[in-house]
This record gives C-alpha cells, structure tokens and sequence, in this order.
C-alpha cells in the first residue's frame, strides 16, 4: 500500500497517526537530551534548580534582602517588640517563549516506508529540533548583544554584570540594582590582582556568606587554559559526575568549573555562582511540549511544533559574581 493517496494528496490517517503517537514517546528523549547538552542546563537539572511555574507569562519570586530587625536578647516577662515581616520583597519575571517547528514534506514521509523507518525517520526530524532549541536557548543566555530584551532569557551579561553597582542599571526581576545594593551582583577586576587563581580567590570570598558558597563557575575557553595552566597538576581536581557527563571540568573551592564556548569575551570572563539562588524556571503549559504535526495545504506538509516557556531567575544577586579581564 502507498504511504499515500493519489487520489487527494493526502498521507493516509494511519501514517499520520503513527507520527503523532510517535512524537510524545520520545519526548522524554528531547527533554533528557536537551539538559545533557550544555554545561549550564545540565547543572541545573542535576542540582535541582528547575521549577515549574503555573499560571500565566509573569510571575512573582520572593527574595530576602536584610535580617529580620526584631531577633534580639530580651528579659524574663518582657513584651515581645515585633512588627510586620521586615526585609523581604518580590522580584517580578516574565517567561520567554521559545518554539521549533517539526515540519516534514508529504514526500518525504513518503520515501520512508514502513512503520520502523517512519520512527526513525520521526526520530531524526525530533533530534534536529532538539539541538535547534538548545543553541537558541544558549546563545540567549551568553548573548552580549540585544540586552534588554523581554522576549529571550535573561542573559548572564544582563544577570551578573561586569562592571560597577553604579553603572548596573539593567532591570532584572522589576529591580534595578543601582538603586539597591542588595539586588548588585559581585565584580572585581582580574587586572587588580597578581594572577588568576589569587583574583578568583578573592571572588568567592566576596560571594560567600559563612556556608553559602559557589558551587558552579562558567567560562570562556581562553580563560579555562589559562586557569589549567595556573592550578599545578597537584591541585588540579575534578567533578567526576560532570566528566561522565562528558563536560570537562575543574574542581576548586568546592567549585565545579567549567567552560561553554558560546560565552564570548574578548578579554576574559569568569562567572561564580551559588545555585541555592539561581535557578530555571519552566512554564508548566510549555513544558517541552509536543503539537502533532497537521497537514498545511498551502505548502504540502506537516507542521507541528515543540514549545518551551523558560526564563533564569535569581533571588540573592549577591550571591552571583563576575571577574572581568580574566583572560589577561
């Protein structure tokens, strides 16, 4: 029987159906494939920084940005001085909205008889969209070009600044952080200091507060060789779950670093930061979700789509740090 109808044009029902059964199989596939592919995806899905958002395109997160000023010493019988919860806020994030089309021909389907090759021919059209959408999702998120953007992620550049509170005017979250300390991001200047490892030292006790330290840095490449190059092979560790992941790393500081060559800089640049307050937020409505292709007579195909509503969000931009020129 042909794969399809010469009569209308049409693939019959049941070819079409095999391919719309097909797709939500192995979208289980898209999705753990998809938080492989990249340093930053992956190591927030294994740390379990993904949450799902309900509702619609914005949502509210709280944050907590100063001590509650009613915890002191007090006396036996003496009245409790208290008052509403001090020292806390909402930032407020929109979702971005990411789409790519599954879109095959009616011939195409055609040249692929038989049920076991239309699924892996369902198979590769899924692997492309795949790793479409995760080089859109990353060159989003390390763009340094188009800031400011509302309808992409956050990107890093916008998210931890380098450069001065002063000059950090980015709204992140509804909040700018030159209006308040308590929402900048940590920067110093690697040219300040006498060598790499001595500025990133410098850094993480910047970000740290007691035993909220930085768990995860990203890179560019030519900073990574410098920084294998600085750490003798006496101090050179690793995360050993990220090399089986396939993503080369340096531990240190009880750190994972790693490098991502869609980060670009010139000069060199160096991200810290403490996962506990930089997470991915994942739209429940969008949530790798698979549209089964329809026929368009207009162009005698099927389309259909994959749909993600993602957006970087962070609670403590304290906790996040930037070394600038770290190449130099």
């Amino acid at each position: 029987m042909p794969r399809w109808d010469i009569t209308t044009g049409n693939l019959p029902a049941q070819t079409n159906a095999l391919v719309a059964l097909t797709l939500p199989k192995v979208q289980p596939k898209v999705v753990d494939a998809f938080f492989k592919a990249t340093p930053f995806f992956w190591w927030m899905r294994d740390r379990g920084r993904v949450f799902t958002v309900d509702g619609g395109d914005s949502f509210e997160f709280p944050i907590m940005y100063d001590q509650n000023p009613y915890a002191r010493a007090y006396q036996p019988y003496e009245v409790t001085d208290v008052g509403p919860p001090q020292g806390f806020t909402n930032a407020v994030y929109v979702l971005a909205h990411y789409r790519v089309p599954i879109l095959y021909s009616r011939s195409a389907v055609a040249r692929n008889r038989g049920d076991a090759q239309i699924v892996n021919f369902v198979d590769a059209i899924m692997e492309q969209a795949r790793r479409s959408l995760v080089n859109a999702m990353n060159e989003d998120l390390w763009r340094t070009s188009d800031l400011g953007n509302t309808t992409k992620l956050y990107s890093m550049t916008e998210m931890i600044y380098e450069g001065t509170q002063a000059n950090n005017t980015r709204v992140i979250g509804g909040i700018k952080a030159s209006d308040y300390d308590w929402w900048a991001n940590k920067y110093l200047d690697k040219t300040s200091y006498t060598d790499l490892v001595e500025a990133i030292d410098a850094l993480w006790i910047e970000v740290s507060n007691g035993a909220e330290t930085p768990d995860l840095a990203l890179c560019d490449t030519a900073t990574y060789r410098k920084l294998e190059t600085a750490l003798r092979e006496d101090r050179r560790f690793v995360n050993a779950r990220a090399i089986d992941f396939g993503f080369d790393n340096i531990a240190y500081k009880r750190m994972t670093i790693m490098y991502d060559k869609s980060i670009s800089s010139s000069n060199g640049v160096f991200y810290m930061i403490n996962s506990d307050f930089l997470k991915l937020a994942i739209g429940s409505d969008a949530n790798f979700r698979v549209i089964a292709p329809e026929y368009v007579r207009d162009i005698d195909a099927y389309e259909g789509l994959i749909l993600v509503d993602a957006q970087v969000v962070t609670s403590n931009r304290q906790r996040l740090g930037v070394l600038g020129n770290a190449a130099q």
